[in-house]
């Protein structure tokens, strides 16, 4: 009589358990996508994200090899100064400070996209060519009134 209580009670908490985990297995089937699925969905996002992020950095590298550039010939425009007369060499001082401040502007414009969201990207962008527009105007003021 013993054994056949313990029989019993195995065979109901084994019963018990096979529906549990024959429930759970079925409803798992049914609300979750598959692994193929799964894996495809973020192989399409990330292939998205890694796009855009080469994107961005090329045009970060782009304006920041242009504003490189600027600076190089900032100094060759400072050298340029100081062999002229000093009325002439103040007013390049002056607008070579100006320039010097634009070129400031664009680059923190540019560090700060960097850690831009997607969304103030484009803003942050337009923000950065009118930057780096200003201080081609302000060299091209620079230079014509050295010749």
């Amino acid at each position: 009589m013993r054994k056949l209580g313990m029989v019993m009670a195995v065979a109901f908490f084994l019963g018990i358990g096979l529906s549990a985990a024959y429930a759970d297995q079925k409803d798992s089937s049914i609300n979750t996508p598959s692994q193929p699925v799964k894996k495809e969905v973020k192989e399409v996002a990330s292939a998205k994200d890694t796009s855009m992020t080469k994107q961005e950095k090329n045009y970060l590298k782009k304006m920041q090899g242009e504003l490189r550039e600027y600076k190089k010939k900032m100094k060759q425009l400072e050298a340029k100064a100081k062999n002229l007369e000093d009325k002439t060499r103040m007013e390049v001082k002056e607008e070579t400070a100006e320039l010097q401040k634009k070129m400031d502007v664009a680059e923190q414009k540019i560090k700060s996209m960097k850690s831009a969201t997607r969304e103030a990207w484009e803003k942050m962008k337009s923000e950065a060519d009118s930057a780096m527009e200003s201080v081609k105007e302000s060299y091209e003021k620079v230079t014509a009134n050295l010749k």
